[in-house]
């Protein structure tokens, strides 16, 4: 079965099967689509071709699997959209993600895949079966309320194992990250086009009623002549669009070094680390904005950190930085150049909801008081000791309701994830959560300064500041960034990169030892035999 399954992996013959049957399938869902009559099911047939195409490349390359799998996660809102908010299309990553489960560890069970142990897994473990426990809280008015918190907490943490196996070369990696940095560069692309002015493209001016508050939120600040819609993109919620960015900013500033660390030419890196900050200025999150600007500031004084005492890495660091500092300021202004009006527009918003000189800011409060004072407010509930079981305060409380016509939790709704957690898992949830978030990290930053001397060293600290900031400071504002499930589950397959990187640069260091070892070897003596 072993050496089949090899076989069909490397038989292109069978991939080209694959892609006539795929193909045969999207000319019938099509033609299904034209006998309909209507665009609503468009989006329940995408679905389901996607799903069986997606089963279909698994089983020839569970690596693929990954790729497509993301894709579908990125796009999965856009065809929720047009499909009038099907819950089947929301459940469908789900199961595509199992198949790439089931393919994957199959493989480690016939011994083509290996499986590791973090550092990590202690704490990690210890808080899995603290949420399994909670799930049959009695407090909790349904058992759905825990699956649905399982699910979002801790479906995706498998991917840590995928993303360290997905690495058998350079290549892989490469592939993995401008693949994910293409697919980037559609979604912002989106986005602004929304921001500047074709609000509805992409962005159907019917949508089911679940999406009408998230799909249409506007700013407006007191210096401002009139409000502006703070596009979704492809998403149904400006937010998660917003969160999006954040991590793609981060992975496109961590390539970019990458790239040019090992003078390879990295022109999708620079451009879409360009597209990635326009998206960010017009996206109208203070948030995404504040993230950006301390994200090039971190990651800078990280390399330069990691450049002491090696001159030419540090000259080639300057390079790096001048590089993305042009990408960046000339994206910028172009677009303000060609949209003056609503950059300036957008410009004013920022300037005063986040400048201390302005009367309407609230960068004080949100980074200071008011995370605090919500955190606080769950010492005021009986029972916060306990919980009130796992899903409780977790994101999509309001399908189980709508569907399963489950009592709504008796819960208190605080903007703190902390306090969410306490809320679900009692006074052992945050102190299980820190000491797991500290031991990803603290794991993240071993392998980082192992790194510090290689290529591979820019992109291993745009990971680990990425799972830093969702972890802790992010987790800390509010659960729903990492319980979203397009950051929840790029956040693990990056940590299982990164856990992955010191292999490849072990891969890269042997060869160069082997020809400094064969350069050095001295000549061999002349035998007895030899010398008469």
């Amino acid at each position: 079965m072993n050496l089949r399954s090899r076989r069909l992996q490397e038989n292109p013959k069978a991939v080209g099967l694959l892609v006539l049957l795929g193909a045969l399938l999207l000319a019938y869902e099509v033609a299904q689509w034209v006998l309909g009559g209507g665009i609503r099911g468009l989006g329940l047939h995408i679905a389901e071709l996607v799903a069986i195409v997606v089963a279909l490349a698994v089983l020839v390359r569970w690596r693929m699997g990954i790729l497509l799998f993301l894709f579908w996660l990125t796009f999965e809102d856009l065809i929720r959209k047009y499909s009038g908010g099907s819950m089947k299309v929301f459940f469908v990553k789900d199961l595509l993600l199992a198949v790439v489960y089931a393919a994957f560890f199959f493989g480690v069970m016939k011994g083509r895949e290996k499986m590791f142990r973090p550092r990590f897994w202690g704490p990690m473990v210890a808080l899995i079966f603290l949420a399994i426990a909670q799930v049959f809280n009695p407090r909790s008015s349904s058992i759905f309320y825990g699956l649905l918190g399982l699910k979002l907490d801790f479906y995706y943490v498998p991917l840590v194992f995928l993303g360290y196996a997905l690495l058998r070369s350079v290549d892989d990696l490469e592939r993995f990250l401008v693949f994910s940095l293409k697919v980037s560069m559609i979604v912002a692309l989106v986005g602004i086009v929304q921001s500047l002015g074709w609000k509805n493209f992409l962005n159907p001016s019917e949508l089911a009623s679940q999406f009408v508050v998230q799909s249409n939120i506007y700013r407006f600040a007191p210096g401002m002549s009139v409000a502006l819609k703070a596009p979704p993109s492809v998403f149904v919620s400006a937010g998660r669009y917003a969160n999006y960015l954040e991590l793609m900013f981060t992975l496109a500033l961590g390539v970019v070094a990458f790239q040019l660390f090992r003078r390879r030419k990295s022109r999708i890196p620079i451009l879409a680390l360009g597209v990635l900050a326009v998206a960010i200025f017009v996206s109208g999150s203070k948030g995404a904005v504040v993230f950006a600007i301390l994200t090039l500031v971190g990651i800078g004084v990280g390399l330069l950190w990691g450049s002491r005492n090696q001159p030419w890495v540090s000259a080639r660091l300057g390079k790096i930085l001048r590089r993305s500092v042009l990408a960046l300021g000339a994206s910028l202004l172009l677009v303000i150049y060609l949209y003056p009006h609503t950059t300036d527009a957008w410009g004013t918003y920022y300037y005063e909801t986040l400048s201390p000189d302005t009367s309407s800011s609230e960068l004080a409060l949100r980074t200071g008081s008011y995370p605090l004072d919500e955190f606080e407010r769950v010492f005021e509930y009986a029972g916060w000791q306990w919980g009130y079981g796992t899903g409780t305060a977790s994101l999509g409380v309001q399908y189980v309701i709508r569907l399963l016509k489950a009592s709504p939790p008796e819960v208190p709704s605080v903007e703190n994830g902390f306090g969410d957690m306490m809320t679900e898992w009692g006074i052992a949830g945050p102190v299980l959560w820190l000491l797991m978030a500290i031991a990803v990290v603290a794991t993240g930053w071993r392998v980082t300064r192992q790194l510090a001397s290689t290529p591979l060293y820019p992109l291993a600290l745009a990971i680990l500041w990425l799972a830093f900031w969702v972890l802790l400071p992010f987790t800390w504002a509010g659960w729903q960034t990492y319980q979203n499930y397009i950051v929840n589950a790029y956040l693990w397959a990056l940590i299982g990169v990164l856990l992955g990187l010191p292999k490849l640069a072990a891969m890269a260091e042997r060869p160069r030892q082997a020809s400094v070892r064969a350069y050095e070897r001295p000549a061999q003596p002349a035998s007895v035999g030899q010398a008469g």
